[in-house]
């Protein structure tokens, strides 16, 4: 559990729903820091995104985040993030 401020909590996670990549990404990456893990959904919106650099920090995120019990959710994220690579080999 994090001690990290109710208000900026809020404010990470609006910005981590921003329309602009790098806010986003810089937003999953500092809950990842305070281990935020009712923010687990946002990382796992995040694992659906299109764009690597957004996905690489909702992976890391839900990593900082998993408990027992999470372990068939992060699967499903890592076995569609190596089809996504096999299909880029191919192209």
């Amino acid at each position: 559990q994090t001690n990290a401020d109710p208000k900026i909590v809020a404010l990470l996670q609006r910005a981590a729903r921003s329309d602009r990549r790098l806010v986003r990404m810089h937003a999953l990456k500092v809950l990842k820091s305070i281990k935020h893990r009712p923010s687990f959904e946002l990382f796992a919106d995040g694992m659906r995104e299109g764009q690597m650099e957004i996905r690489l920090a909702a992976a890391e995120g839900m990593a900082s985040v998993a408990r027992v019990g999470d372990e068939r959710r992060l699967a499903k994220f890592l076995t569609k993030e190596r089809k996504h690579y096999k299909q880029q080999d191919i192209q």
